[in-house]
């Protein structure tokens, strides 16, 4: 079966998923772009002319997702726009008969997110979150490390990553509006951390946390080429501590206001020994760390079964995933559910806030209960 692929959005993010498509293209899987979308003419029709030159085909150029859909017959639809649109495209796509990946996060709100789910769930569609970071070579190799129980039990996990200083995040001012992204960077970057955080440790119960805008103004040049100085109604920093269903415990920190040498890191810790940002350290017969360094890690524990065909792109591997769902019946590893749990313990750190800091419940936040902070976005947009 030959998948007929509609994109919408074709800014930056986007870019990764057309090089997703060329990729699959390569290994001669059986997909054409058939139809690009964008508010922007000019965007679209690059995306166009680079399908035509990597893939032999060339989409139709549309700035209207209804005329895309109206017109063209697509199984599939990619998303990748501002978070604020997540939903208003996603549910139309599905109601015309489109199965649909849309970036992470899944939506600008818990109940926008809801909706999306429900309208897969009616129509039957495969519904997909592009989550990539769990799929690169050394997320999955932790994993089976954890699983093995090669650290033992889990006590403590840090991540933390900061960056960014005063300039505009990633040239996309549109990041830094509460209106358009929902949550700053515990959100933006930070829903990847929280899908990590399901993945190697498993469900968190509650969170408490603070987040605060450091930068009130921010000047930098957009992906359209222009300087431009705006003022956040964002946040750009968050630091949050995280208690799991199983005991663990985690300290977590995202900011876009850290000026001078950027950083990131990742341990965990556990009954026997540690993973310090890929490289092992267990408890030896001597008292002295054995330690087995990060390129040995992936090499001894990454499920070779993960990555077919030899991919290792993690875009080109989501979508392939997807894909072989939509032609051969499955769920997506990270469907509407899993995109939507993950984004409940991001927006837990939003509303801890708002409530002064106080533990915030993620199944409160997962079920509606507490809404206090998305409470303005979801009434702007009639939800």
């Amino acid at each position: 079966m030959s998948l007929s692929i509609g994109m919408i959005g074709c800014g930056g993010m986007a870019r990764g998923h057309l090089n997703g498509l060329i990729e699959l293209h390569t290994h001669q899987y059986d997909l054409r772009l058939t139809a690009v979308c964008d508010a922007m003419a000019s965007r679209a029709a690059e995306f166009a002319s680079i399908s035509t030159e990597q893939m032999g085909t060339t989409p139709t150029v549309y700035t209207d997702y209804r005329a895309m859909l109206d017109a063209s017959r697509l199984d599939a639809v990619l998303i990748a726009t501002d978070h604020r649109l997540h939903h208003i495209l996603t549910i139309p796509c599905l109601e015309a008969g489109c199965h649909v990946m849309v970036e992470k996060p899944i939506a600008i709100t818990i109940k926008a997110g809801r909706a999306m789910i429900d309208a897969a769930q009616r129509h039957h569609r495969i519904f997909a979150v592009a989550e990539q970071y769990r799929r690169g070579e050394e997320p999955r190799a932790i994993k089976a490390t954890l699983d093995a129980g090669v650290i033992g039990t889990p006590y403590m996990i840090f991540r933390q990553s900061g960056g960014v200083g005063s300039s505009i995040f990633c040239g996309t001012p549109w990041r830094h509006s509460k209106a358009d992204v929902g949550g700053g960077p515990m959100l933006d970057n930070g829903v990847h951390d929280a899908d990590l955080f399901l993945y190697w440790i498993g469900e968190v119960d509650e969170v408490m946390a603070l987040a605060t805008t450091f930068e009130k103004t921010r000047t930098g040049k957009t992906t359209t080429g222009e300087v431009a100085t705006i003022h956040p109604t964002a946040d750009d920093t968050g630091i949050a501590l995280v208690r799991f269903a199983n005991g663990c415990i985690g300290q977590w920190t995202e900011s876009w206001a850290m000026h001078g040498q950027p950083f990131g890191h990742t341990i965990i810790f556990g009954s026997k020994g540690s993973i310090n940002n890929g490289e092992i350290n267990v408890d030896g017969p001597d008292g002295k760390p054995v330690k087995t360094e990060r390129e040995a890690l992936v090499a001894q524990y990454k499920p070779d079964a993960l990555f077919p065909m030899g991919i290792k792109n993690s875009v080109t591997l989501e979508q392939h995933e997807f894909f072989e769902c939509i032609q051969h019946g499955g769920t997506p590893e990270i469907d509407g559910h899993i995109g939507l749990k993950a984004e409940a313990i991001c927006y837990a750190v939003y509303e801890s806030n708002a409530a002064g800091g106080q533990p915030i419940k993620v199944q409160d936040v997962l079920d509606g209960k507490v809404d206090t902070y998305q409470r303005e976005l979801n009434e702007s947009l009639g939800l």
